[in-house]
């Protein structure tokens, strides 16, 4: 996966404002948010799984083109969180090696996970309200079914609910949306955009999801996080890179 940095000369943890996932040799998928706000990411990391060591020049990529979904209201737009995805170019060709290659995408035969799947999310964000990760981070949540994440978020965090929810999701948890969690697992602010994967029989990642919105950390252990459904927005994705299915 991709660390994006808010500096083009420091690439350690201290600058990491989102993650990033590699779907080819050009293009990465990301939140949308992480471009909405004062905080522009400028820079892209690839390859590298402690930010504390030296990153060599190879592993550090500009960022050409963003393309955010033309259905993403921003801030100054009337936020909402739906169709919180962007598309990243980068200055030049990515090279692949054993830690940098790109996640698959779903297609017609594996595009829904299901209720209770167990997948893998990731990113260098922070590890409490208050310290970064150097290294990276993976945990393993389970998939819940919107329905049900509606209803333990009612049930377990009304107050949450009515603030974070209705306020981001006003026309509720939609398909564009999943859900996962796991007690005491969650991402945290940093990590948006980084992927959510499933692998299949073959060992391949398919990327299912990008990191979106929780409550931070963790810190409500019984509830899940959202994620965005990269399988809603395959036919953009391919429109705006020119990707061959």
């Amino acid at each position: 996966m991709a660390a994006l940095h808010n500096s083009a000369t420091n690439f350690g943890s201290s600058s990491v404002t989102c993650g990033a996932s590699l779907i080819s040799d050009r293009y990465l998928l990301t939140a949308a948010h992480c471009f909405s706000e004062s905080n522009r990411p400028v820079s892209i990391s690839l390859g590298r799984e402690d930010l504390g060591e030296h990153a060599s020049p190879s592993n550090i990529y500009g960022i050409k083109d963003v393309i955010i979904h033309p259905q993403y209201k921003s801030v100054t737009r009337g936020k909402q969180d739906y169709n919180d995805v962007a598309i990243l170019k980068t200055d030049r060709k990515v090279l692949f090696s054993t830690k940098t290659w790109p996640f698959c995408l779903p297609d017609s035969s594996n595009m829904v996970l299901e209720d209770y799947e167990s997948v893998e999310i990731a990113g260098w964000g922070h590890v409490n309200q208050s310290h970064t990760a150097s290294e990276l981070q993976i945990a393993f949540v389970k998939i819940v079914e919107n329905t049900r994440c509606t209803a333990e978020w009612r049930l377990n965090a009304p107050h949450h609910y009515d603030n974070l929810i209705k306020f981001s999701y006003p026309q509720g948890l939609t398909n564009e949306i999943l859900c996962a969690g796991r007690k005491g697992v969650d991402a945290c602010n940093g990590d948006s955009g980084g992927p959510m994967t499933h692998q299949n029989n073959e060992g391949e990642y398919i990327l299912y999801g990008l990191i979106a919105k929780g409550i931070p950390c963790g810190d409500f252990p019984v509830l899940p996080g959202f994620y965005t459904n990269i399988a809603r927005y395959i036919d953009w994705i391919y429109a705006n890179t020119g990707l061959r299915r």
